[in-house]
């Protein structure tokens, strides 16, 4: 193979791991997410509660919950309350 080949196929790879991780940690459609803050800023909880979401699970450091919402802008809402990050649950699920 040549030079070409292995650039082609490394890119190919990178782009197959990103779009998996990208559909792996996308919030889902359902209302359900997890809510990422940095430790010791405002609490997880906190900020579902000023988004108007309800609180299903929290981690015991309180800087990641899981939480469901309402409306289309859910996501968008935990941002401005505060998140550092809003992602899939199914993965912080699986560490609280």
């Amino acid at each position: 193979m040549t030079r070409t080949w292995y650039i082609l196929l490394t890119l190919y790879a990178v782009f197959v791991v990103a779009a998996m991780a990208i559909g792996m940690f996308a919030p889902g459609t359902d209302g359900r997410v997890a809510v990422v803050v940095w430790p010791g800023s405002t609490p997880a909880a906190a900020i579902v509660a000023a988004a108007g979401g309800d609180l299903l699970q929290v981690g015991s450091g309180n800087w990641i919950a899981v939480a469901s919402g309402q409306g289309g802008d859910f996501v968008d809402r935990l941002y401005q309350a505060g998140a550092f990050l809003v992602t899939s649950p199914s993965v912080a699920e699986a560490c609280l």
